[in-house]
């Protein structure tokens, strides 16, 4: 059944200029508001903007932070924290299930992406949550990269921005992250 899956995997042509192949795969993408074919490349330089209409293409933490940071570089910081489930929490499903989903689902190891970069040739550390991971909930990890965050920004005296995408504090992990929110205050 081809309903989800396309039957050649490939839209190719032969230019008529010059009767070589031409494969357009992957380098538009449909705009959901005026259905406008958009060059990938273009989208990428108007941030995620249709050119056309002006709808807001939805982007993740890392796309975010590079888009902040000078020519889109910067340092990740913090990767190697991850989430224990203390609580060993279980709803329909374990915690660490949901963990591991949420990982696969979003490529991220938790809600956060942090980092040090340039902005304007300033030295800046950022933060940036995603909501494809548990809706972007504060757990204790991302209250103890933030934490992080803030304690290195503020021993260089050098600015710190944290873009806060969140679906509040992760149910999961019950007490403790509510803490995270003091924690971080």
């Amino acid at each position: 059944m081809a309903w989800f899956r396309r039957k050649e995997p490939k839209i190719e042509g032969k230019s008529e200029r010059t009767g070589q192949t031409v494969n357009t795969e992957g380098k538009f993408q449909k705009c959901p508001e005026c259905d406008s074919a958009l060059y990938r490349r273009e989208l990428r330089e108007s941030f995620e903007v249709c050119i056309h209409c002006g709808h807001h293409f939805r982007f993740n933490a890392r796309k975010r932070l590079e888009f902040l940071f000078d020519d889109g570089e910067f340092e990740r910081l913090d990767e190697e924290v991850t989430s224990g489930d203390p609580l060993e929490f279980v709803d329909s499903k374990p915690y660490k299930d949901r963990i591991k989903q949420a990982t696969e689902k979003s490529g991220l190891p938790e809600a956060i992406v942090s980092g040090k970069g340039t902005v304007g040739g300033h030295k800046v550390y950022a933060g940036a949550m995603d909501m494809s991971f548990i809706g972007g909930s504060m757990g204790s990890v991302v209250g103890e990269v933030i934490s992080r965050a803030i304690k290195r920004a503020y021993t260089e005296r050098v600015p710190l921005l944290v873009i806060s995408q969140s679906g509040g504090a992760r149910m999961m992990e019950g007490a403790l992250s509510l803490m995270q929110m003091a924690k971080t205050s």
